[in-house]
């Protein structure tokens, strides 16, 4: 467990120190091709959860005892400079607070899975000219209001198999239940 948390908040610095550490500067090459993943090869990280596991796929409304959220799309993005070997994904998804009182949000909240390696993670980066349809760093979400982000993930170019993964935490510093929209790049 220690050595979990410690790779989070090693990967939350991170991101947090590559904020505005790369400006767009190209175009979307279009919506890739998605397929459901029954058989993902993606690995989920332990927690000291005794909470359970859902899956879902793009579209499909994932419900927590915060929020709602659901994967609208996935791109490949060549509008960032990325590492030789890897590709951003442009993650669209949409939040709605179903807690009855305003939420503090942060980026780091999820993160993206691509393979089955202990340290096949990342967290999203966040870009030097943050658009208004970009998910900041943290942020305010009032009860019952729905936000759309884009969220952006370097990954490796050859991975196929993602999740996009949520894990409740509680303020008493205990985990709840986990979210993962598998989903495969053909």
């Amino acid at each position: 467990m220690k050595k979990f948390l410690v790779i989070m908040l090693t990967l939350a610095l991170t991101a947090m120190c590559l904020t505005g550490c790369f400006s767009r500067g190209g175009s979307n090459t279009g919506n890739i091709s998605i397929g459901n993943s029954s058989t993902s090869s993606v690995t989920t990280y332990e927690t000291d959860s005794e909470g359970q596991t859902y899956t879902g796929t793009i579209g499909r409304k994932m419900s927590n005892v915060f929020f709602d959220f659901t994967v609208k799309s996935v791109i490949v993005s060549d509008e960032f400079t990325v590492t030789e070997g890897n590709m951003m994904l442009d993650v669209t998804v949409e939040i709605t607070n179903t807690f009855g009182d305003e939420l503090p949000m942060f980026n780091g909240d999820f993160y993206l899975t691509y393979g089955p390696g202990e340290d096949d993670y990342t967290f999203a980066s966040i870009p030097e000219e943050l658009y208004d349809t970009d998910m900041p760093e943290s942020y305010q979400l009032p009860a019952g209001e729905t936000v759309t982000y884009h969220m952006f993930f370097e990954v490796p170019a050859e991975a196929t198999d993602f999740g996009f993964v949520y894990v409740e935490y509680f303020a008493d510093e205990t985990y709840g239940d986990t979210y993962i929209v598998n989903f495969k790049m053909n």
